[in-house]
């Protein structure tokens, strides 16, 4: 039951059905629960799904200001399904958990709950209004022969504070034991794309105010199978 159920979970989100190495997908509509745009949603066939180890998986993140000087900082995930077909990952959607974002600086804990009090306010992911944010990936991309450290591309929808938007991720897959992990090296979010522009110099911040707009992130998930 609790493999059917997971299933019929991860069918509502994703389809995506390997031939011959090409993602082939049939999308559907949904609504966000969050009140985000409308996202374009495949359904899945049959494949081996696994389930986010929440306690083993994590989201990195990076912010910095013109100056050079800059935070770094984790959020955990919410949920997370990962679904595999003849040895490669075909579909894949995964809840983080903003609202758990935790602070990673050198600096002590006063610094570090005020710096977190403000990333979770209005001002950055406004948390009390939007806790979590869903990447739903629409299309995998194996690389056959990797030479950057990575042997996939996740295509997909990002859903963060309300809005929606595409992105491209890399990512290393690797069969640990029974377990599958999924663990990118750093890429770049613009976080203007999800409205969230304060301290940018698009709004009007000037010198040493300025926050760069681009985000270094990464995610090291865990799934285990059901």
């Amino acid at each position: 039951m609790k493999n059917t159920l997971l299933f019929l979970l991860l069918s509502t989100a994703i389809t995506l059905v390997s031939c011959g190495g090409d993602a082939k997908q049939t999308p559907t509509t949904q609504s966000n629960t969050d009140g985000a745009q409308q996202v374009e949603q495949p359904v899945i066939g049959q494949a081996n799904v696994y389930a986010s180890d929440l306690a083993n998986s994590m989201v990195t993140w990076k912010g910095s200001k013109v100056t050079g000087s800059f935070h770094t900082g984790i959020f955990k995930l919410k949920d997370g399904k990962l679904a595999m077909s003849n040895g490669k990952v075909i579909a894949a959607d995964v809840d983080i958990d903003i609202s758990s974002l935790a602070v990673t600086d050198d600096m002590d804990d006063g610094g570090k709950q005020k710096l977190a009090g403000h990333l979770l306010s209005p001002d950055f992911f406004e948390t009390e209004k939007y806790p979590t944010a869903k990447f739903l990936v629409q299309k995998v991309q194996p690389i056959d022969n990797p030479t950057e450290g990575y042997n996939y591309t996740f295509a997909g929808q990002l859903t963060l504070k309300g809005k929606t938007a595409p992105i491209t991720i890399p990512a290393n897959v690797t069969n640990e034991g029974s377990n599958v992990r999924v663990k990118s090296p750093a890429f770049i979010l613009d976080r203007t794309k999800w409205e969230i522009s304060y301290g940018s110099g698009l709004v009007g911040a000037v010198g040493d105010k300025v926050i760069n707009d681009e985000v270094e992130m990464s995610i090291d998930a865990i799934f285990v199978p059901n």
